[in-house]
């Protein structure tokens, strides 16, 4: 990592909507097994988080691994998009909320701004994040508007498709109290995703933010992360561009590697990116692994063998952990290694922020599927 220690205040993120889906109790997590939360590591950055949102889930397409259903005639019967089916959530999700809560069981300080609603929606959000460990004292509450909402249909083929309510929702528009203001005065890091700057606004802010941090000296991190309901073609291009200008730490998954660029393959779009001042990239590969790209070193870590349930946050877990572990300068290898985990244990368990781990958790994983290795 470059110069992640020399920042000594607070690292930001800054999203657009507040994401929930419906899901165990807090006390009721899939890791409590392995739950061995790391000291907070107050001297350094923290990262803070604009906006999340509620998330309901096509419970009959998460059963996808069950046997095909076949009408009278013995054929597939293939679902329809008019067609009833189970739901389950609310689930306490959202791209940045995610992102965030892994940084926090990382141990790294961090905060969050948003907006929910004055419902049990927000409240179920803001909870879960300051159980485990996110300052959400940026976070508003809108006594008018519902806390944002997305819906996710899951596909045959793994594909997903959302239905967001984000513009309407109490996240729709900017609401910065005086602990949101402090953040973005004080931050060293910021951390961008491509879903937190679906409104001018938001685009605006995470802009200026971004320019704040970077005059301070401090750093910047980029998760494209798009969905195509949010974005047209026309609007990604202009504050990509912009966000990359000022990007330190770039980490796209899939073709989201080709952006802005021409190239044809996944190397060249690399020396593209690191020759306009990226300094260091990381590929996500989903379930293949991630490549690791600076000036001077490349790497790869296969992704680890688990039983998928659920692939919704598995990108963001990863997201958070290594930005994490980037800040704190980790060895760039060691770092790769437990994100692949995060997004790898993610994905084992229902609900997007139902998976993020703590860092000893992590270390354990690894640990154990090296020695099975042997």
């Amino acid at each position: 990592m470059s110069d992640g220690l020399k920042h000594q205040g607070e690292a930001l993120v800054i999203e657009d909507h507040a994401q929930l889906r419906r899901g165990e109790q807090v006390s009721a997590r899939a890791d409590d097994h392995c739950r061995i939360e790391a000291d907070l590591l107050h001297a350094l950055p923290e990262i803070v988080i604009l906006n999340f949102r509620l998330q309901i889930e096509d419970a009959q397409s998460l059963g996808r691994h069950e046997p095909e259903k076949r009408n009278a005639g013995g054929h597939v019967s293939e679902q329809t998009d008019q067609e009833a089916i189970p739901l389950t959530g609310p689930y306490a999700s959202g791209a940045p909320a995610i992102f965030i809560d892994q940084v926090a069981r990382m141990g790294q300080k961090c905060t969050i701004i948003s907006t929910v609603g004055n419902d049990d929606f927000g409240r179920l959000n803001t909870s879960r994040l300051a159980h485990d460990g996110v300052n959400i004292a940026a976070i508003a509450v809108d006594p008018d508007k519902p806390t944002g909402t997305a819906f996710v249909r899951y596909r045959a083929d793994g594909s997903r498709d959302f239905v967001f309510n984000i513009r309407h929702s109490a996240c729709g528009s900017l609401h910065l109290n005086a602990a949101a203001e402090e953040a973005l005065a004080t931050a060293d890091h910021l951390h961008i995703m491509g879903s937190s700057v679906s409104s001018q606004e938001y685009t605006s802010l995470n802009l200026k933010t971004a320019k704040s941090v970077k005059a301070r000296g401090g750093t910047v991190s980029f998760d494209p992360n798009l969905r195509k309901e949010l974005f047209s073609n026309s609007s990604i291009t202009g504050f990509v561009e912009e966000f990359l200008s000022m990007t330190d730490l770039y980490l796209p998954s899939g073709d989201e590697i080709f952006l802005l660029n021409s190239e044809k393959t996944p190397e060249k779009a690399v020396q593209w990116l690191l020759n306009r001042g990226v300094k260091s990239v990381v590929h996500k590969l989903g379930a293949d692994g991630a490549r690791y790209y600076d000036h001077t070193t490349e790497l790869f870590v296969p992704g680890f063998d688990v039983e998928e349930i659920d692939p919704t946050g598995a990108g963001d877990c990863f997201g958070g952990a290594f930005t994490s572990l980037w800040l704190q300068g980790a060895d760039p290898a060691r770092a790769l290694t437990l994100a692949c985990a995060a997004g790898a244990l993610a994905v084992t368990v229902r609900g997007p922020m139902e998976g993020t781990t703590p860092l000893k958790a992590l270390e354990y994983f690894v640990a154990k599927h090296q020695e099975a290795a042997e």
